[in-house]
């Protein structure tokens, strides 16, 4: 079996017990939450290996745990902005309904565009290094995200793609 439906099995079973998760006590929940970000954190500082699109599942139960608790973190933080913070939550599920649209630009933009060459050439010609990461992940954002924004709004990629008008 597929890492990906084993996720895609436990947040089946989350939703489901969605109602029982929101009956229990707000202390049993803070604790929980603060657990699952204490594990996230170690997930991230220990991590070694972790891509399920690699079937890598890194050091096993301990990682596939310390990923389902940051699943469950970002799934809150989402529901927080959604909330809380509509223009930024209106964003975010654009792009969320595009998802598929997003992963295939960034498939592309992952074969034609060679960040750290592109960033290592300004650092040859005197910008600090420690800015080359921070531009690679902002320069990929601004290009993924605009080119599917372009691309959304084209009725063609849609119907390839199987999304709705």
């Amino acid at each position: 079996m597929s890492m990906r439906y084993l996720f895609m099995y436990m947040g089946y079973l989350l939703h489901s017990m969605k109602h029982k998760v929101e009956e229990l006590p707000q202390e049993v929940k803070c604790f929980g939450i603060v657990f699952a970000i204490v594990t996230w954190f170690f997930f991230i500082k220990d991590f070694q290996s972790f891509w399920l699109v690699h079937c890598d599942i890194g050091r096993g139960i301990v990682d596939i745990f310390g990923c389902v608790c940051a699943c469950i973190i970002v799934v809150l933080i989402s529901e927080f902005i959604g909330f809380r913070m509509h223009i930024i939550g209106d964003f975010f599920a654009y792009f969320g309904r595009y998802s598929i649209l997003v992963l295939c630009v960034h498939i592309v933009e992952l074969d034609l565009l060679p960040w750290w060459q592109i960033t290592g050439s300004f650092i040859e010609n005197g910008m600090p290094e420690i800015f080359q990461l921070p531009i690679i992940i902002i320069g990929k954002l601004m290009a993924d995200l605009s080119c599917a924004y372009i691309l959304s709004r084209i009725t063609f990629v849609k119907k390839v793609l199987g999304l709705r008008n």
